[in-house]
């Protein structure tokens, strides 16, 4: 489905009844004997930063909804308790002199800034009391109540050993931030008012923010960073409990010693986070996310390193693989859960960390100038306090960096941290894969992933129908004037299969288990010196290739669609390849190309089609022809379920690898992929859940990543939005409907409620100019507008010319699925979110940077033009 990015803003006024709750004041009862009144006074104390949406504002951090307060005497037995709620709140300081017992607060609504009251309590008169104070204990996320705490504490110690849990495995918070605060020495006379001193609340969470920057400092080849695309991250080893008032141990401590087959006696007081999205965009070139968790300060296994990059250090098997634990345990609820833990040499295996997947393009200079290099890594970050210093301008490089405190794994409550990552290169990952020759080297083993370095070129294509011409230089392929092609090869990744083909013993590739079929490719036209043109692309045909000993004309390979155009002459029959024919033929015309460079002769003798007799020049340009990212039936069992389309959907790119050398690093999480080029294909996004558990859900519309032409095509339509048929792309749901009336292909008499079919016989040229340079829309003169532009994301598939309904699968959003798509905007993706301004282009006074408009397919009442 096709969408132009701006947001349709919907608003809903509700009107609320209003009701309070009102104490009625009465006269103090007064002290008996032995009684006296304490005026405590409390605040939340600051958030200690650790320098280095965004989560909830102050106001919800620093909000105190209620608060129990305990007495012990000096040997820990409680003299007096009570639970301050709402209800006992007065409005005033001064009020507080009407009422025996009772609290005043002033919730502070900025950051640095204290929630501040006086809390007065009657209570036994004496001296040493020690004085706890809980607030906001009755939130839904933390299970913690005035009951649990009325029932279980007695004396102190009962306060000193209570433990909190969690009551869901999130992240977030909902503005219930537990804090706990005491004070010591606290005397209260007979018969008297005393103040006390102030009693710090201190949350018993820590907070963590991550900034993403894009960095400038080339590596030590040379190679500068080019974009840096998050995809997701994900926390591992968040606790599930703490102790209500500070300890010098964690509720769970885990001892690092711990043989790992122990481990299922504490797994179930951690848990990991799900995938999840990057919430901030303050630029193009920074990304932040942030969340909650309980502190963990689990002691490491060694504190001896002084090395940053070894602070995520795994273990390897005796094979050199990363060595894991598989995990059983039960869970507090009592349910049986596995997990698979990674196992570290220094960290604690059960202290906290982060993992961050993206995408990393880099540019490349010097000896790989005219390649390009694009990456999708993970980088493992461990929590904990650090200090450094980062060389960016001095010419020193990532092993010149210098840090402190690097053994600190602690992540402590009431603290938050700051951590900015600034990612200067892939090139660690690159090295280790490159130069593992049957050895660990690990530069930096918190980062892994795939490298593809493509010669030619990275093809990243959308998850529609797309075309795309690619060029294959011959120079590429020789060492002086030896083809080297033989041992070369293809390689694909999808979410159904990942890997290369076998060679059998005649050669051939056999493909048993790969998913490839989603890639064609046709031989370009040339033009009347016989160059190939390497912009210009074909038309798709469903003709299959094959080779001829004749010679073919052009008339003789005349397109079959119905059109009269001429093909491609050759000795062949200008028909689609799929990868395991190109690779073939492409081998072939090289070593054609190389029989006659060591022979010479008549060039038009050997049947190479390589353009140009000079090494250099000489090329094959192809036309790439890229399916739809989806499956009707799975690849490589074949079979049908109408739950399919989750295992693919909002997955990663799938990518398909021509000609390519793979290496992997000896832990195999890491490799690295030469290529002569890439096709790398994004996913359809959804709003939709694609868990495939979740069977209730079988059928949902997606959308592309991103609109290739926004900056091309502008106008709805060539006479402005009053155009002929429009107005009857009335459905708020259906976009499909709406777009076949705005396309013009709607059978006479046809409603957007019962309508099945289109006009027979309509061609697709009469919309679609297929043979238009990469950067042109494939679209026809007077029809090259948003109205129509959809089109021409679909495809010709039976190669007849004509437009079937089961070839109209991508079309305009109607304003439901828009209005779907901004509510869920969360699951996706900044970029394919319907507003996806940073916050700079937000803040601007410039309505040009700020301001987006997205164009529907439900027609606008009473008008003949879309509603925007």
């Amino acid at each position: 489905m096709k969408h132009r990015h701006t947001p349709i803003t919907l608003a809903a006024i509700v009107l609320i009844m209003l009701c309070s709750c009102v104490r009625e004041q009465f006269t103090p009862s007064g002290l008996s004997g032995g009684e006296g009144y304490l005026y405590l006074q409390f605040g939340t104390a600051q958030n200690i930063e650790i320098s280095t949406k965004v989560s909830l504002k102050a106001e919800s951090e620093n909000r105190i909804m209620n608060l129990y307060l305990f007495v012990f005497d000096g040997n820990g037995r409680k003299i007096h308790s009570k639970f301050y709620d709402e209800l006992e709140r007065v409005n005033t300081e001064a009020e507080l002199s009407s009422f025996d017992e009772g609290w005043y607060k002033v919730n502070s609504t900025e950051y640095g800034k204290s929630s501040t009251g006086t809390i007065k309590l009657k209570a036994p008169t004496g001296s040493g009391f020690k004085i706890y104070v809980f607030a906001n204990i009755d939130g839904d996320m933390v299970k913690i109540s005035s009951e649990l705490l009325s029932h279980n504490i007695d004396t102190e110690d009962d306060i000193k050993n209570f433990k909190v849990y969690i009551n869901q495995e999130t992240t977030s918070r909902n503005g219930y931030f537990p804090m706990s605060g005491s004070i010591d020495n606290v005397t209260i006379k007979d018969g008297s008012n005393v103040s006390a001193s102030n009693i710090q609340l201190e949350r018993i969470d820590s907070k963590v923010i991550f900034t993403f920057k894009t960095g400038t400092r080339p590596d030590k080849r040379g190679q500068v960073i080019k974009s840096f695309e998050p995809k997701g991250w994900k926390v591992f080893n968040i606790p599930k409990t703490s102790y209500l008032m500070g300890h010098d141990e964690d509720a769970c401590s885990v001892d690092p010693t711990t043989p790992t087959g122990d481990y299922s006696q504490y797994a179930s007081m951690f848990f990991d986070s799900e995938w999840m999205n990057f919430e901030e965009f303050p630029d193009d070139k920074t990304s932040s996310f942030s969340f909650y968790m309980m502190e963990n300060r689990q002691h490491p296994k060694n504190t001896s390193f002084t090395d940053y990059q070894q602070r995520s250090k795994r273990i390897k098997t005796s094979t050199g693989l990363n060595a894991t634990q598989d995990v059983e345990y039960t869970s507090l609820s009592g349910k049986t859960g596995t997990k698979s833990m990674r196992l570290f040499e220094n960290a604690n295996d059960f202290s906290t960390y982060v993992m961050v997947s993206a995408k990393v393009t880099m540019e490349l200079t010097g000896e790989e100038e005219g390649q390009t290099l694009g990456g999708y890594v993970q980088y493992i970050i461990h929590l904990g306090d650090w200090s450094s210093t980062i060389h960016n301008d001095d010419g020193k490089h990532w092993d010149d960096d210098e840090y402190s405190g690097v053994t600190n794994f602690e992540t402590r409550r009431n603290v938050t941290y700051n951590y900015t990552v600034t990612i200067n290169s892939v090139d660690n990952i690159r090295i280790e894969v490159e130069t593992s020759d049957g050895a660990n080297i690990e530069n930096q083993p918190g980062a892994f992933g795939w490298v593809t370095v493509a010669k030619e070129e990275i093809a990243i294509c959308d998850s529609h129908y797309e075309s795309r011409t690619l060029t294959f230089h011959a120079k590429n392929m020789f060492e002086g004037t030896h083809a080297a092609v033989d041992d070369l090869s293809w390689r694909v990744v999808t979410p159904f299969s990942e890997g290369s083909p076998e060679v059998g013993r005649d050669g051939e590739d056999i493909p048993a288990g790969l998913d490839y079929k989603w890639v064609h490719f046709r031989l370009n036209k040339k033009d009347s010196d016989g160059k190939f043109y390497d912009q210009s692309r074909r038309k798709y045909t469903n003709r299959l290739f094959t080779e001829t000993t004749s010679f073919r004309s052009a008339d003789d390979n005349a397109e079959s669609d119905g059109s009269g155009e001429t093909g491609l002459a050759g000795y062949h029959n200008d028909g689609l390849m799929d990868i395991m024919d190109l690779v073939k033929y492409l081998k072939a015309q090289a070593h054609k190309y190389e029989s006659w460079l060591r022979n010479g002769g008549n060039y038009d003798d050997y049947k190479c089609d390589f353009d140009s007799e000079e090494i250099d020049k000489a090329k094959i340009c192809v036309t790439a022809f890229v399916d739809e990212y989806y499956y009707d039936a799975d690849p490589i069992f074949g079979g049908h379920s109408p739950t399919l389309w989750k295992r693919f959907v909002n997955q990663s790119d799938r990518s398909i690898h021509l000609l390519s050398n793979s290496n992997t690093s000896k832990d195999l999480e890491s490799s690295s992929t030469g290529s002569v080029i890439t096709i790398q294909q994004k996913s359809i996004k959804s709003i939709f859940n694609t868990d495939e558990d979740y069977t209730i859900l079988q059928n949902a519309w997606g959308l592309e990543s991103v609109d290739e032409y926004a900056s091309v095509v502008n106008a709805y339509d060539k006479d402005g939005y009053n155009s002929k048929d429009s107005g009857k792309n009335t459905d708020i749901f259906n976009g499909l409907a709406n777009s076949v009336f705005e396309w013009g292909l709607a059978p006479s008499g046809a409603t957007v409620g019962d309508i099945t079919t289109i006009q027979s016989g309509v061609r697709w040229d009469k919309y679609l100019d297929y043979e238009t340079e990469n950067s042109v829309p494939q679209m026809q003169s007077d029809y090259k507008y948003l109205r129509y532009i959809c089109l021409s994301r679909n495809r010709d598939n039976n190669g007849n010319g004509i437009i079937e309904r089961d070839e109209l699968k991508w079309y305009l959003a109607s304003i439901q699925q828009l209005v779907g798509i901004y509510v869920g905007g969360g699951v996706l993706d900044k970029s394919i979110r319907l507003y996806n301004r940073t916050t700079a282009e937000r803040n601007s006074n410039e309505p040009s940077v700020w301001r987006q408009h997205i164009i529907s397919s439900t027609n606008y009442e009473g008008e003949n033009r879309p509603t925007v």
